[in-house]
């Protein structure tokens, strides 16, 4: 196999007379094989590579030092491949990777026996494109004090912004589970890392005079929350267990609280029950002296209007 460095040429011979310029000429071809390195001072702790041409071996800007620090002073890409940075004493505490930029901030990686950490030192911290973690496993993300969570599609252009606790330690919080096809995905009340409370509210509020918007598809809205900034009264639905039915009443501050239906225009509201049920109205009173004095119109179910007598 040819040495890329050196080959020695047979000359001078064994037991021949040295000539010195056949000696001078093989010393050449050793020089040349050493001029294939590179020199020693000013490379000191460098990362050794060989060279575009494949024909020798330069120095490189990579350097480790005596404690095992890689640094580059360009910055370092991996491509098409992983790369692996352990702590050096403590897994469970050493930080194991350390990502600096131009400016004053940082990114840390940091190894954990439990939950590995992806912090700044200072500033903001920005992930982008995909973020795949190990099957089973949790990935979290938190902000300290009074930061805040920020996602979105484009830099700079948040899109989903998660808020710090209302009280300094976070128990309650809320949790969005996919569904597979055929099932709803689901919007949550949920406690963190069961410390929270057995039984949860989840409330959805607008900004301002803004309303809340209900609808089956983006743009269409199918239900409407307005904005009143002194409501103390609302509205109050549940479910029915088997044998009862739906509730839908109003509740608030008010010891007594009408409910209130209007409709836009000349609108009708519409109270059809179905196959052979009927619509209740308050509680029944025999008749006794009164005398009819006047009707009130109403539509029945096929919509033929009718007029319900009453008393004066």
């Amino acid at each position: 196999m040819t040495n890329p460095y050196y080959n020695p040429s047979g000359v001078p011979a064994q037991g021949s007379a040295v000539i010195s310029s056949l000696l001078r000429t093989e010393l050449t071809s050793v020089q040349a094989g050493f001029d294939k390195m590179p020199t020693l001072v000013g490379n000191a702790y460098k990362v050794l590579r060989i060279n575009s041409a494949a024909d020798a071996i330069e120095a490189s800007g990579l350097t480790i030092d005596v404690t095992g620090r890689l640094t580059a002073p360009a910055g370092l890409t991996v491509t098409g491949g992983t790369f692996i940075s352990r702590g050096i004493t403590d897994n469970a505490t050493a930080t194991a990777l350390t990502l600096s930029g131009s400016g004053a901030n940082s990114i840390t990686i940091a190894n954990s026996a439990t939950n590995p950490t992806i912090g700044t030192n200072a500033g903001n911290l920005a992930i982008s494109n995909t973020i795949v973690i190990g099957s089973g496993a949790t990935f979290s993300m938190y902000s300290t004090g009074t930061g805040v969570l920020q996602f979105g599609s484009q830099a700079g252009q948040a899109q989903f912004r998660v808020n710090g606790a209302l009280s300094n330690v976070a128990q309650n919080g809320i949790a969005i589970a996919s569904a597979s096809a055929g099932g709803s995905p689901m919007f949550l009340a949920t406690d963190l890392g069961g410390t929270g409370d057995t039984t949860i509210s989840l409330g959805i509020y607008a900004r301002g005079g803004g309303a809340v918007f209900l609808g089956t598809a983006a743009g269409t809205p199918q239900f409407v929350v307005g904005h009143n900034p002194s409501a103390v009264n609302y509205f109050f639905t549940n479910g029915g267990v088997a044998g009862n039915v739906p509730v839908m009443t109003t509740a608030g501050s008010d010891s007594d609280v009408t409910a209130y239906f209007s409709t836009k225009g000349n609108g009708d509201i519409k109270l059809i029950p179905g196959g052979t049920g009927t619509v209740h109205f308050g509680t029944y009173a025999a008749k006794a002296a009164e005398a009819f004095a006047g009707y009130i119109s109403i539509k029945d179910a096929g919509g033929t209007l009718r007029k319900v007598m009453v008393c004066a």
